[in-house]
């Protein structure tokens, strides 16, 4: 009896530790889309952008990006289709979409798409995100400011 106790402990403290634990997390409005945003931060280098269209109704499963800390992502919003171009080396783990279409482009392809929505007056988003230090850009103004050691 005494062993079987101490397995069962042993294995729940395995299993707690073995989920990865979300930090911190941030919200924010594209507002020119109704899209909302949602910035998360994981234990073990992961950061996960989530998108919705009903702040009230955030499925981090649903329409998400998953990348991997010290990269550089730009992302190109309107209300379907979100663009992420990645600069240096590409650490995006995983994409799921079901309202958004989601797809990774180089940067030329970016800079034609953010063209496009300029020279048909289109309502767009750009989200700048600089997952070294987790702070986060909206059209050009800081949302969350983060630190050199990932805090917020």
């Amino acid at each position: 009896m005494k062993e079987f106790i101490i397995i069962s402990t042993l294995f729940f403290f395995i299993s707690c530790n073995s989920k990865q634990k979300e930090v911190s997390h941030c919200n924010f409005s594209a507002l020119q889309n109704n899209v909302f945003v949602k910035a998360s931060k994981y234990q073990g280098g992961r950061f996960v952008l989530s998108f919705s269209k009903d702040s009230l109704n955030f499925n981090n499963k649903n329409d998400f990006i998953e990348f991997k800390t010290g990269s550089y992502v730009q992302i190109v919003l309107d209300s379907t289709n979100i663009h992420v171009v990645s600069h240096g080396n590409i650490y995006i783990e995983k994409t799921n979409s079901q309202l958004f279409k989601i797809d990774t482009v180089p940067e030329l392809e970016f800079k034609k798409y953010i063209s496009q929505y300029k020279e048909n007056n289109s309502f767009y988003n750009l989200i700048t995100v600089d997952t070294k230090e987790y702070s986060i850009w909206v059209n050009g103004q800081l949302v969350k400011k983060g630190d050199i050691y990932g805090g917020w």
